[in-house]
């Protein structure tokens, strides 16, 4: 196999394939499970390849034991690239074993993005205990305007509504601003043009002038005169006269020639004035921007409430903005020795820059395939998440850097609609489209594909519904299960739309309708919404809603209940009274439990994380294209849109330079005639969104598998580039057969375990708070002895003996730091004293003046981030520095480490005895005797320390029976080990 390899994997082609035995080779070659990291969108995705890699693992073990090896699909690809039938029948027992028992990295990016973020999130101003969840963007946009004072509320309205349009107004310009972490630095580069106004007057003198010198002319039609009137002077920017000059249809005859230089330098005055404009308004965006980002920041710290958006931007802002970048990047590359990257066509520009970095340390480094390698997978086809910041550029950028292959086969599709595809979409893209070849296993799959038009009228969307109808009528009376038939729509409404009319022609089908709508955006829930508003306000507005929504007369009045101050009571009076009971209702029902009042749950549904229910999970499945990404269906009808396309009405033109956001325009009518830089972009922009629509088709029509039946409007198709003919070809499949799928694949895996250490059995748990001396409250005091444990808890674990591997520290090892270091540790934590290591820049740990062991240098500087996330809001950083001292101080002392020689440790040991809760910092054992120590903070012994030991010694003697001894540890004493006398116990 490659070493580094982009493989361009076409719809069906076997992706997880190639992933799945990817990972198994690199196993096979030495590889360990957590020095692979892969990386896929969805927790689906994530799921399904660590199924598929333990079953591929589970079968060559057993094909192994039986000696079937031969006849796995998986195991001849392996001996293809190198890996020998000996080989597996020694090995493959034991890597799988090392598989399933192996903390694996297969993951989303988000939630890699997440594990970045917990372990530096100290550094971004975001404390150790956020949560990940949704929150209402309104209430961010409230306080963003709630921010501004009466006039510069007024301001900000006039100028929503004057340069960003009538259509869009406040709302969608808050949209802009809630970008700003991809936007805030482009925008920062504008600033006020200075000379703007004069720049104007001059372009209203230079028009005036040749007025007057061409409507004197004689013969000049009224055309011609009125052609100078405009309203402003961007609107010159669009006037044909401006951009023909002479050559104007009522200006030729006048022979105006002579004028062709006033006209350039009309059309250059104008460009610079357009220029001067963008640059005033993107000046006046910036430094909205600037609050914006104030305002959320404010909200998201006192909220502790990320999205993974934000989560990955905070990763962007770590990485890329704090001077220690180097240091995280070197932390992050930590044993990650081989990366996979599935469907990286949808990553987007900023998941790309924070991936980047990694990607070169390995692409960086010389050796084997064994050593370190990059593999990536995906297809710029199947691109179509724009909308969500997805870019298909970042995939060539990459690939550019590996050697590319391509897979060749379709797993997936029959004969028909395998060549109907190829044939489609070869025309559409060109030289760089390269036609899939049927799969063996697929040469007796005859299929069908048909193209079928509905009749022009004036309601477009009942045609297109009446045939996706037939279609399905067809497919049931061919044989098919409604279980197997899937429509595909373009939008969430026209899937509600497509099921509506499918149900009311035949209301014994079942019919399951997936959209990615929020829960509480979809019908019928919406109703509900709205009766609570008019429950709550009074407003008729709402009524008149639920008359729209329930396709009523606008003056219908619902038949809507009193509301008798029980909120869940009336939502369950409403769904009866309006006849609205379903799954989704049910659900509906079930939130507003939670609440007393209709008013909080108004404050708070739209921060609820609510999944639609399925209606049945039997059924004609609707879903969106967008949706059915990554799945595929044995017969599959792909629905024309039901309504005409909104033209785009964005105002922001963004120019990239391939996977950089290079810079942003202002868009006026006319102005790509005058701004050559300007209409370059535009000409990019409007290829980039062309191809991406054609991507969107490239993806429904490659889920088919046997069937492939599309719908088409008779006027302004979606599929009117493709030229589709009306047409059948091959025939529908009668017979109900199971599709074939590998032995393989359908076996279940029992889920790995591992035991941890049974120390005594508990009955059930009951905490109670133990006796406290009553002296004077420290927070500080408290998170100092915390964050002592915690270095306790963190770097000594489970391996502290000698000899014993492990992540935890050795304190055996003769090697520990000199006084000096230890002055350089306390040091290492204050902002006012930063010590370098050698490579790596930043506050960190000095090891180049002592003889300290690295492995011990790189798990206290590990634990210093971990403190800092846990306690930096608490503590200072001296005082974080006075922790770790302590703590190297304990591990040099002589008599410290002799306790912990030879035995096995835990830490942080819980138990329950006569209805108490207690906890262990660590007991020390072996075959012999137990030791307890307990750790703390202050300078000396006090009466009640051991009391509390000698609690713990007489609990372990009896469980145990055997010998146990307890010492109190006090790192800020010179008398640190303190042993329990025998009689205090």
């Amino acid at each position: 196999m490659e070493q580094y390899l982009a493989l361009r994997a076409s719809a069906g082609s076997g992706k997880t394939f190639a992933l799945a035995l990817r990972y198994v080779y690199l196993l096979c070659k030495g590889a360990k499970p957590y020095e692979i990291l892969t990386l896929t969108f969805t927790n689906k995705a994530s799921n399904e390849m660590r199924c598929r890699i333990s079953q591929s693992l589970k079968a060559l073990a057993k094909g192994a034991q039986d000696g079937t090896l031969a006849r796995i699909d998986f195991f001849i690809e392996l001996q293809k690239n190198g890996i020998s039938e000996t080989f597996v029948r020694e090995n493959i027992a034991r890597i799988y074993a090392e598989f399933t028992q192996s903390h694996t990295r297969i993951t989303t990016l988000d939630s890699f993005f997440y594990t970045i973020l917990q372990k530096f999130c100290w550094y971004v101003g975001v404390a150790s205990d956020f949560e990940i969840g949704r929150y209402p963007q309104e209430e961010v946009y409230e306080r963003f305007l709630d921010s501004l004072n009466p006039n510069e509320l007024r301001d900000f309205a006039r100028f929503c509504y004057q340069y960003f349009g009538a259509s869009q107004k406040i709302a969608e310009f808050l949209k802009i601003l809630w970008r700003y972490d991809e936007l805030e630095e482009i925008f920062a580069r504008f600033s006020p043009h200075t000379h703007l106004e004069k720049i104007k007057d001059t372009i209203e003198s230079k028009v005036a002038s040749l007025r007057e010198r061409i409507t004197s002319i004689e013969g000049i039609a009224q055309v011609g005169i009125d052609a100078f009137n405009y309203e402003s002077i961007e609107s010159l920017a669009s006037k044909t006269w401006v951009l023909k000059g002479s050559e104007y249809r009522y200006f030729r005859k006048l022979k105006l020639q002579h004028l062709d230089s006033e006209f350039a330098q009309l059309r250059e005055l104008l460009r610079k004035y357009l220029c001067g404009k963008e640059s005033e308004i993107f000046a006046r965006v910036s430094r909205y921007i600037t609050r914006f980002k104030e305002i959320k920041n404010a909200y998201l710290s006192k909220t502790n409430v990320l999205s993974y958006n934000d989560i990955t931007y905070k990763v962007l802002e770590l990485l890329y903005t704090h001077q220690d970048r180097a240091f995280f990047y070197f932390r992050l590359d930590d044993r990650i020795m081989h990366i996979l990257l599935d469907e990286f066509q949808d990553t987007s520009i900023v998941q790309y820059q924070i991936l980047l970095p990694l990607l070169e340390e390995i692409l960086s480094g010389s050796g084997r395939i064994e050593d370190r390698s990059v593999f990536m997978v995906g297809d710029t086809k199947q691109s179509i998440y724009g909308f969500r910041g997805g870019f298909s550029a970042v995939f060539e950028a990459m690939a550019r850097r590996l050697k590319v292959d391509e897979l060749a086969y379709n797993y997936r599709s029959s004969r028909v609609v395998l060549e109907f595809v190829n044939a489609t979409f070869g025309a559409q893209y060109g030289a760089s489209y390269i036609p899939q070849k049927l799969s063996p296993k697929n040469q007796n799959s005859q299929g069908y594909v048909s193209v079928r038009y509905a009749q022009e009228s004036k309601q477009q969307a009942d045609e297109v519904c009446k045939v996706v109808y037939e279609n399905v009528c067809e497919l049931l009376e061919n044989g098919a299960k409604p279980d197997d038939i899937t429509i595909l729509a373009f939008t969430n409404k026209e899937v509600e739309i497509l099921r509506d009319f499918i149900k009311f022609q035949d209301s014994n089908l079942q019919v399951i309708a997936e959209t990615s709508q929020n829960f509480f955006d979809t019908f019928p829930c919406n109703v509900l919404i709205n009766a609570l508003y008019y429950a709550h306000t009074h407003n008729p507005l709402y009524q008149r809603n639920i008359a729209k929504l329930l396709g009523k007369e606008l003056l219908w009045i619902p038949p809507l209940p009193a509301y008798r101050g029980h909120c869940a009571q009336y939502v369950y009076e409403v769904i009866e009274s309006l006849h609205l009971g379903c799954a989704a209702t049910m659900q509906f029902l079930e939130q507003v439990c939670r609440y007393e009042s209709i008013e909080e749950f108004l404050q708070d549904y739209t921060s609820l994380d609510v999944n639609a229910p399925k209606e049945s999970a039997y059924g004609i499945r609707i879903m969106t294209i967008h949706k059915s990404k990554g799945l595929e269906f044995k017969h599959l009808i792909v629905s024309d849109c039901l309504k005409d396309s909104n033209n785009s009405t964005d105002r922001i033109l963004y120019e990239y330079d391939g996977v950089e956001l290079a810079n942003v325009y202002y868009t006026c009518k006319g102005r790509e005639e005058l701004d050559s830089a300007y209409k370059v972009a535009k000409e990019a922009m409007a290829t980039l969104s062309d191809t991406e629509s054609l991507n969107q088709l490239y993806v429904a029509f490659t889920r088919a598998k046997q069937s492939l039946m599309i719908v088409c409007r008779a006027t302004k198709s979606r599929f009117e580039r493709l030229g589709l003919e009306p047409c059948t070809q091959g025939t529908i499949e009668s017979a109900i057969t199971q599709d074939p799928t590998p032995a393989q694949d359908t076996q279940n895996l029992a889920s790995p375990f591992t035991s941890l250490p049974v120390l005594g059995r508990q009955g059930d748990f009951t905490r109670v708070e133990q006796p406290k001396e009553h002296r004077e409250f420290s927070l500080e005091s408290v998170m100092f002895g915390k964050a002592l444990h915690s270095y306790f808890e963190y770097l000594l674990g489970k391996a502290m003996r000698s000899g014993v591997s492990g992540d935890s520290l050795s304190v055996s090892d003769t090697n520990l730091p000199q006084a000096n270091c230890i002055q350089s540790l306390e040091n290492g934590l204050s902002e006012a004293n930063p010590i370098t290591r050698s490579g790596v820049s930043g506050d960190s740990l000095s090891v180049s003046d002592t003889n300290l062991p690295q492995a011990n240098c790189d798990k206290i500087i590990e634990m210093s981030h971990i403190a800092r996330n846990l306690y930096g809001f608490t503590l200072s950083q001296d005082a974080l520095a006075q922790v770790q001292a302590r703590f190297i101080h304990t591990i040099k002392n002589a008599e410290f480490r002799a306790l912990c020689e030879s035995y096995e440790i835990h830490t942080e040991v819980s138990y329950l005895y006569n209805g108490r809760f207690f906890r262990i910092d660590a007991l020390l054992q072996n075959d012999r005797e137990l030791i307890v120590l307990d750790y703390k903070s202050s300078y000396l012994p006090r009466s009640e320390h051991f009391a509390q030991v000698g609690e713990y010694v007489k609990f372990l003697r009896e469980l145990s029976g055997k010998s146990v001894r307890g010492y109190l540890i006090y790192p800020a004493n010179t008398q640190m080990c303190v042993a329990l006398e025998e009689g205090s116990t």
